[in-house]
């Protein structure tokens, strides 16, 4: 494989706002994106087949998608503590040559100074990757991909502390999937749906965080044959965060993750290809098996100071000296799996810091 990629991006907006009587703020721009990726080399004819004499092609393109749009809202008290904001964009899509348009509104209603309870939904569209567009092994004419979004949640919130729960359901269309006669086309679906918990607090020497995060995804995307569980899809995941300030300069701080597994696809064992000379695998259903749970401990030391003036140099600002030890349980977790040459024997791939390290490290601005 030989391979030399770049991209290019430009965008562009600019923001018009402007405050009514009566409580209402109006807002609209009209905004542009392009990109222009190019792509050459010597690629694989075979995903599976990396070994020396392996078949392979030569690519070039540079396709080029350009996206000119606009989008306006307007936020208006409506009675009260009840406030609305009720909008949309329209976007442009050079390849496929269409048009989107993307409704989109939000209720809030304060119930006191520290209790909010919003309800928001709409349509949202993505250009899809711009080496899919490529002209001999992609398809120039995708369209964008498309998301309903419905989201609910309430959040109360004071000086030192603050907690927020939504619930969410997203709806997918459009997405793209492996093609026999244009390579990729727009013919996928899926959903994601889940609830986020965040609460956080602090004080003069006690701070931090919690989060929680469980989610529900399945999509019918590339090779899926329907929807399955989806390749982003870590069904639950957690985050503790703390900070003890034992002394105004002297800190100590940790972060605590933890996750259930994301999905993967099976290898059930290797079939012989006599033809290619090769060993082929046998793979089990697209993403039906789930990697080991995950979970992280990294603590850290943080000492403040400041140096005098000396030397020639002014007194410096503040300081950072730190000592911080990641993945201090040394729990070995897993990031992949490798198979041997017939894909009877399966070995485990340490995720980055598989191991306990100790990083040391000073800051010193002026």
């Amino acid at each position: 494989m030989d391979q030399t990629q770049r991209e290019h991006n430009a965008t562009a907006n600019l923001d018009a706002v402007w405050d009514a009587s009566g409580g209402t703020r109006s807002r609209s721009a009209p905004t542009f994106s392009g990109s222009s990726p190019s792509g050459q080399g010597e690629f694989p004819s075979d995903s599976t087949d990396l070994g020396p004499g392996a078949p392979n092609h030569y690519e070039s393109g540079q396709p080029v998608e350009t996206s000119p749009g606009v989008y306006a809202e307007d936020k208006v008290r409506l009675w009260g503590p009840v406030y609305a904001t009720l909008g949309g964009r329209a976007d442009y899509a050079s390849g496929s040559d269409t048009w989107t348009v993307d409704p989109r509104g939000a209720l809030a209603w304060r119930i006191d100074d520290h209790q909010t309870v919003r309800v928001a939904g709409g349509r949202y569209h993505q250009l899809p990757p711009a080496l899919d567009l490529d002209d001999v092994y992609g398809n120039p004419t995708l369209g964008p991909l498309a998301a309903d979004h419905v989201i609910a949640g309430y959040e109360w919130k004071t000086p030192d502390h603050n907690v927020r729960i939504e619930a969410y359901r997203k709806r997918y269309t459009d997405l793209i999937t492996t093609s026999p006669k244009t390579y990729y086309a727009n013919e996928g679906h899926g959903y994601a749906q889940g609830v986020d918990f965040f609460a956080q607090v602090s004080n003069r020497q006690l701070s931090g965080w919690i989060s929680y995060g469980y989610m529900d995804s399945r999509r019918m995307e590339q090779d899926d044959p329907r929807e399955l569980p989806s390749a982003y899809g870590v069904a639950h995941s957690a985050t503790l965060v703390a900070t003890y300030a034992w002394r105004p300069t002297i800190h100590f701080g940790g972060r605590y993750s933890v996750s259930s597994g994301r999905p993967y696809t099976p290898i059930l064992g290797g079939a012989y290809d006599s033809t290619a000379a090769r060993w082929q695998p046998i793979q089990a259903e697209n993403r039906s098996g789930l990697m080991p749970f995950y979970q992280r401990l990294d603590l850290r030391v943080t000492q403040l100071f400041s140096l005098p003036a000396g030397g020639g140099l002014p007194a410096s600002s503040v300081c950072v000296l730190y000592v911080e030890v990641l993945n201090a349980l040394d729990i070995r977790n897993v990031l992949d799996y490798s198979y041997n040459e017939d894909y009877s024997q399966r070995t485990e791939v340490d995720s980055y810091f598989g191991k306990r390290m100790a990083v040391a490290g000073v800051a010193m601005t002026w």
